[in-house]
């Protein structure tokens, strides 16, 4: 007979210390995102106020598991970055969620966008749609047009895009080994109908959505993406 695992009631209490000891530890980052979910729903908004919350809480146990940067070719750790990218998958689908309801409120029917908002729903909806879909977001507007792939050997490389090799422009798991965060790869259209593979850690994304609750009015009108042409 296999040996069965240890009893639930440990498991589970030796998660919630974990997660307890990493909300004491990370005390302020976890303010941080409180700060934020009262920016973005205060008490008349529970539903967004509470999804704000949980991001944030996810967030700090993801940077607890990402803390030492390690290299995940060795097989031994094969478990911590599975486990890492997958909490990091769902960190990406759950805050999109509460951007997307924000931006639609704050930038629907307003004379003057909050670019940045705007911009950072865009990044996320680029990185959204491979991580739920497995596919490239906004295919069909894709195919036959040139993009610009991030690629660190040749930064300035073109393809056309045919929407067959989709490992060229949504591949597999990627991590930054100088810190362990899980990469985001998608495809963005720029305002200038520019078409650019971007790359993005999750730490940076969460560091760019941090960000809201202290934009001031010069900010809220700079926005995140620069234009290809202008780099």
């Amino acid at each position: 007979m296999a040996k069965s695992g240890p009893p639930e009631s440990e498991v589970t209490r030796k998660m919630l210390e974990g997660y307890t000891t990493a909300l004491i530890t990370n005390d302020e980052l976890h303010r941080a995102w409180i700060k934020l979910s009262q920016q973005l729903g205060g008490l008349s908004d529970k539903f967004v106020m509470v999804e704000v919350q949980q991001s944030g809480k996810l967030d700090i146990i993801i940077r607890c598991i990402d803390i030492t940067p390690c290299d995940y070719s060795n097989p031994s750790l094969v478990d911590k970055f599975s486990f890492s990218f997958m909490l990091s998958r769902m960190w990406l689908l759950n805050t999109y969620e509460f951007i997307r309801i924000y931006d639609s409120r704050i930038n629907k029917d307003q004379e003057v966008t909050n670019k940045y908002l705007k911009d950072l729903k865009r990044i996320y909806d680029c990185f959204r749609v491979p991580a739920a879909k497995h596919q490239v977001a906004r295919d069909g507007e894709l195919k036959g047009r040139k993009i610009k792939l991030a690629s660190e050997d040749n930064p300035s490389d073109i393809c056309q895009y045919d929407g067959k090799e989709q490992k060229l422009y949504n591949p597999a798991i990627k991590y930054d080994p100088s810190t362990g965060s899980t990469v985001y790869v998608g495809i963005i259209i720029h305002d200038d109908g520019c078409i650019e593979q971007i790359e993005m850690s999750r730490l940076q994304l969460a560091g760019l959505t941090l960000r809201l609750a202290d934009l001031t009015e010069e900010e809220k009108n700079e926005g995140i993406l620069t234009l290809a042409a202008e780099r």
